[in-house]
């Protein structure tokens, strides 16, 4: 969702119609729809574990190249990273799943109810990324630290027991 809020500031330094502006601000939800098939399978399929670790390492593409880029990045360009931005909506195929089996019955409700209010990311993402573009230009508003920290506690207390 990190497109959608940061679509003004983007169209001040990358020339685009409003149609590209559009499939820019929807590639990522798109790669996200699609995705979600293929992660589910996969976790099915594989560790669970591996699977989610994979998804965050590469839904922060976007985070580690923008900044490194000198200049500005092409609208191609651009279009590719909005598809792994597109990995962090896709997540919630392995998310839930991975909470759902790893708690007993009991608390599962409660587990995989804090697992879907993941989704407050995308109302963060509106709310905080028009102040950090503020602060720090759009191509460093990113959410690495907390791709980090997620990555870390994947690392060191997921388990896939589905």
């Amino acid at each position: 969702m990190l497109y959608g809020p940061l679509a003004p500031f983007i169209g001040r330094d990358v020339t685009m119609t409003a149609a590209q502006q559009g499939l820019l601000v929807a590639v990522p939800v798109l790669a996200a729809a699609i995705l979600r098939v293929t992660l589910g399978n996969l976790y099915q399929s594989t560790d669970g574990r591996r699977v989610a670790l994979m998804d965050v390492v590469l839904s922060a593409i976007p985070s580690i190249v923008l900044p490194m880029t000198t200049g500005v990045p092409s609208y191609p360009m651009l279009l590719v990273l909005g598809v792994f931005l597109g990995m962090g909506g896709a997540s919630f195929a392995v998310a839930l799943p991975m909470a759902g089996s790893s708690y007993p019955p009991k608390v599962q409700g409660l587990v995989l109810g804090l697992a879907a209010a993941g989704n407050i990311g995308a109302v963060l993402d509106g709310f905080l990324s028009p102040h950090l573009t503020d602060a720090f230009g759009w191509q460093r508003a990113t959410a690495l630290p907390l791709l980090a920290i997620t990555s870390v506690a994947l690392y060191g207390w997921a388990s896939d027991a589905g």
